[in-house]
């Protein structure tokens, strides 16, 4: 446990070289010095939600009991620039003593996935907001803001009837699939929100949610077949078995699984996983 969280810190500060302590007591881990700015920007908005309830009002992307996601701009070399904010809230004591759970975990899979070629929003920054006692209230994440993209989920609920169109839908998150493969990542959690599509087909897709997502060090076709299943089944509503055959045949061939019964073996396995139910805990296992 402490031997991980030591080489997650690692990642981080040696990709966001950059520290700076805010006037509030914020410390950021930042990709340069031009994004203070920003930072500072977050710790603005997070206090304005934070004390106005609302606050952020149509910036805001998500609100739970423990996670705010809200969009902003600021300024950057005399333009606005925007951005997303993942703000991580330790309302309770158990979460704030446990705090590396929560922001750094993400951060560190987010460079990481880079590091390997899978396709996700840049990470700016990391932040921690410290109160009583020295320990952590809230942790952030300063993203890139993916402005004309959508998730699959809401392309496929957009061209629901138009099979041609959700099966194109479907075919454009290849990439992802062979990238995590290539990567040896079990995402945990693919669902049909995680992949967000460019509105033109030139961008390649963009992957989120890699909160609990684990690395290992060889690709793993049991956790690509975990992977696909899960994912199909959240998207069954809007495609046809064949789009389906198609799909796996192509991501088949881009990895380079030729060989007949192995095909037949990643099929059933696949199958298998878009007819049970488990536990994060279950999923993180598999590998």
């Amino acid at each position: 446990m402490i031997r991980d969280l030591l080489a997650k810190k690692a990642v981080i500060k040696s990709n966001l070289g950059f520290t700076y302590r805010d006037r509030d007591k914020n410390k950021w881990f930042l990709a340069g010095e031009h994004l203070i700015a920003a930072a500072e920007s977050v710790a603005a908005a997070y206090c304005s939600a934070r004390s106005e309830g609302a606050g952020l009002g149509s910036g805001v992307l998500k609100r739970t009991e423990r996670r705010l996601i809200f969009k902003f701009t600021s300024q950057m070399s005399g333009q606005e620039q925007h951005f997303v904010a993942k703000t991580f809230l330790l309302n309770i004591m158990r979460h704030r003593i446990k705090s590396y759970r929560y922001g750094l975990n993400e951060a560190s899979n987010l460079l990481t996935a880079f590091q390997c070629g899978i396709s996700v929003p840049q990470l700016y920054g990391y932040g921690i907001r410290y109160g009583g006692w020295g320990l952590p209230v809230a942790n952030f994440l300063l993203l890139e803001y993916l402005s004309d993209y959508k998730s699959v989920g809401t392309a496929l609920e957009e061209s629901a009837g138009d099979e041609k169109e959700c099966r194109a839908i479907l075919m454009r998150t290849v990439p992802v699939f062979v990238s995590l493969y290539r990567a040896g990542c079990n995402h945990i959690d693919l669902h049909r929100g995680a992949i967000m599509l460019h509105g033109n087909n030139r961008e390649p897709p963009r992957l989120l949610d890699l909160h609990y997502a684990r690395f290992h060090n060889a690709p793993n076709l049991e956790v690509l077949a975990f992977e696909m299943g899960y994912f199909s089944k959240c998207c069954s509503q809007w495609l046809a078995k064949d789009a389906f055959e198609e799909w796996m045949i192509e991501i088949f061939r881009q990895i380079q699984l030729d060989d007949d019964d192995a095909r037949r073996t990643m099929k059933e396995r696949i199958r298998t996983y878009t007819k049970i139910i488990k536990s994060r805990k279950q999923r993180i296992a598999i590998a």
